[in-house]
């Protein structure tokens, strides 16, 4: 991901993740998302983004939102040459409504939008390993990461309360970092409203 507008997850399912990865980096040699990714979830990714025009739409969208809340439903796999293995996310039609209105709202912000993060092709996820950097000993080893993980629970409810604007430090994909973050209505009542780097 490049840059993308996402959902940072709270403190505790954030250290989920985080243990998670910890975990694959121990037993298998699974590197490249612990201390690089931060635990989220995606809702538009784009080469760019004319900033200004982003956070005022977010701003303006986010202002007549309330927290969102997710449920996970386990572990899943997007296959292909670089697999990544995610915890899944439930696309219900509260959560399906918010991203299409979210596209809607920020799609005059953006040059050209990933189309697998298109409301007609989006599949909520949080990232949990990714084969794209890893070596191909590693990608045969994904039998025995699924087994690992399988019997883990990794069904949790989680509520969301703001959009960020990630960016990975380089091209290659490198340490993502926080652009800005919009608090959503609900937590605008809590005391924050928003965040910039």
């Amino acid at each position: 991901m490049g840059r993308g507008v996402v959902s940072l997850l709270d403190q505790k399912h954030s250290a989920l993740v985080e243990n998670l990865w910890t975990e694959l980096e121990g037993e298998f040699g699974l590197q490249g998302l612990s201390g690089r990714i931060i635990p989220h979830l995606s809702f538009h990714v784009a080469d760019s983004y004319d900033q200004r025009c982003l956070k005022r739409a977010l701003k303006e969208f986010a202002s007549g939102q309330t927290d969102l809340h997710i449920e996970t439903a386990g572990l899943g796999i997007f296959t292909g040459p670089a697999p990544t293995l995610y915890v899944a996310v439930e696309r219900c039609p509260a959560l399906s409504k918010f991203h299409e209105d979210l596209w809607a709202a920020i799609s005059d912000a953006s040059q050209n939008p990933s189309r697998y993060y298109s409301p007609e092709n989006w599949s909520p996820h949080i990232s949990l390993a990714s084969w794209t950097y890893m070596s191909p000993d590693l990608r045969e080893r994904l039998p025995d990461i699924v087994a690992f993980l399988i019997h883990r629970p990794l069904n949790w409810q989680i509520g969301l309360d703001n959009l960020t604007l990630l960016r990975s430090s380089d091209e290659t994909g490198g340490s993502q970092e926080t652009v800005f973050a919009v608090a959503l209505a609900e937590a605008q009542t809590h005391g924050w409203t928003s965040y910039e780097a």
